[in-house]
C-alpha cells in the first residue's frame, strides 16, 4: 500500500519513490483554491474592530442574504454587504 506525503518545497510533480508519492503542497496554486469562507476572526483582522462585533457583522450580512445562521458567509457575499474588493479581502485571509 502506498503513503502519500505532502511536501511544501515547490516542486510540481508527482514523484515515487520508494512506494511513496511526494506530492508538492505548492502544486496546488492559491489562485485556484481559495478559501471562500469568512470567519469572525477574519473580520477582525480586516475591518480591526472587536469579536463580538465581527460577530454581529457577519449575523447581518447572513441576515441580508436569507442564510440560517448555521450557514457561512462568503468572501463574495461579505465583499458585496462591505464594498470592499475581494482581491483585497483574500491577502487578509490565513490558512
Amino acid at each position: 500500500m502506498n503513503k502519500i506525503k505532502i511536501f511544501g518545497n515547490g516542486c510540481q510533480e508527482l514523484r515515487v519513490v520508494q512506494n511513496l508519492q511526494y506530492m508538492c503542497v505548492m502544486s496546488l496554486n492559491r489562485n485556484i483554491f481559495p478559501r471562500i469562507v469568512v470567519y469572525p476572526q477574519d473580520v477582525q483582522n480586516i475591518t480591526r474592530r472587536g469579536k463580538r462585533a465581527s460577530q454581529q457583522l457577519l449575523k447581518n450580512i447572513r441576515t441580508a442574504f436569507g442564510k440560517e445562521k448555521f450557514q457561512f458567509v462568503t468572501v463574495y457575499e461579505f465583499c458585496a454587504f462591505t464594498g470592499l474588493d475581494p482581491e483585497q479581502v483574500q491577502d487578509y485571509l490565513k490558512d
